[in-house]
């Protein structure tokens, strides 16, 4: 029998093949898992829809202690003594159902049409974005990961803008196209985040539309920029600034409401206005200040259990969630020029 130095070498060589082979089981199942809920949602009566994802939200929110206690600990520090524990508690159960809720309508949407998609969702307010777009000039749609934000992005194509949209990059390509076959059900075209800047940059410039959601949590090695949220530092996306400053489209805001009876409401607003000569850094502070007011007035519709606040100065001066860190990269981020005059964009 080999000795325990022999068992321990083999274990260590044994161990990253034994991984990537859990990787890869892990990863067909839940694309068998969301094949499974592409074919089955649809089907289901609405009704029955919407208390799938109660109980869905529900559960998860009962049982999934970590991002439970992320979505108590962001609201504790960015509402502050506007609300006390209980409230805390009942905002962050609504969020996690109106999360499940976003999911489902994901693929229950494979059901709308141009013909039926008004039942379920009314689109107002994008009169100023079809002008914009007729004229042939570039639209930049910004939203939020908050109430139905995947029946957000079908209103805008429903609504005859329809637009070049980030994202997120699975790990498997099958996962990939499920999610991309039922978020360009109203027009839209998605692309991946590693294709996005250059493919949507185009987009603008020739007179199309782009989409986006501006929280999006970047880590340090993603290109982005830093802004106040709340009375904290967030590290967020930078492209919606590049595709305006480089690309010359207009920034519209997009936010939505989703109502008890399963219908939604997307409305887009004016193209947002910025002083003359602004930095880069202050279109995006400009861009998050629109949105801030609208999660206040409806916290239970935003996403609390996403680390928003990955990263925090070393001399913050206030208190940052317990997840957040602080790091040498992060205070060099802070200090330097901003990351959007270092992108060489042709």
């Amino acid at each position: 029998m080999a000795g325990p130095a022999v068992q321990a070498g083999v274990s260590v060589l044994l161990l990253p093949p034994m991984k990537a082979r859990f990787k890869q089981v892990q990863h067909h199942l839940e694309s068998v898992g969301c094949r499974v809920l592409a074919g089955l949602i649809p089907r289901l009566p609405r009704r029955v829809c919407l208390r799938l994802a109660d109980l869905l939200g529900t559960l998860f929110f009962r049982f999934d202690h970590r991002n439970r206690a992320v979505a108590l600990e962001n609201l504790r520090l960015a509402l502050g003594d506007e609300l006390d524990a209980a409230e805390r508690h009942e905002i962050a159960r609504k969020s996690s159902l109106n999360f499940a809720r976003a999911m489902l309508d994901l693929f229950w949407g494979r059901n709308l049409t141009a013909e039926n998609y008004t039942r379920h969702i009314t689109a107002v307010g994008f009169e100023p974005a079809r002008e914009i777009h007729a004229r042939g000039e570039g639209v930049i749609f910004l939203a939020m990961h908050g109430g139905s934000h995947e029946w957000l992005a079908l209103g805008i194509g429903f609504a005859g803008v329809p637009a070049t949209m980030v994202a997120r990059d699975f790990k498997t390509s099958s996962l990939d196209t499920v999610f991309r076959t039922a978020r360009e059900q109203s027009g839209n075209r998605f692309v991946g985040q590693r294709q996005s800047l250059l493919k949507m940059l185009r987009t603008v410039r020739r007179g199309g539309a782009t989409g986006l959601l501006l929280d999006l949590a970047l880590r340090l090695n993603h290109p982005g920029q830093v802004i106040d949220a709340f009375g904290m530092k967030m590290y967020v996306t930078f492209l919606h600034t590049l595709l305006h400053t480089r690309g010359g489209g207009a920034i519209v805001p997009v936010t939505n409401v989703p109502h008890p009876d399963g219908t939604c409401t997307v409305t887009g607003h004016p193209p947002l206005e910025f002083p003359p000569g602004a930095s880069p850094n202050e279109i995006t502070q400009i861009c998050w200040d629109f949105f801030e007011p609208f999660i206040r007035a409806r916290p239970d519709l935003w996403l609390w259990n996403y680390k928003h606040w990955r990263h925090k100065p070393r001399d913050a001066g206030r208190e940052y969630p317990f997840y957040a860190q602080a790091s040498r990269q992060f205070e060099e981020i802070l200090a330097g020029e901003p990351i959007l005059e270092r992108v060489p964009v042709g």
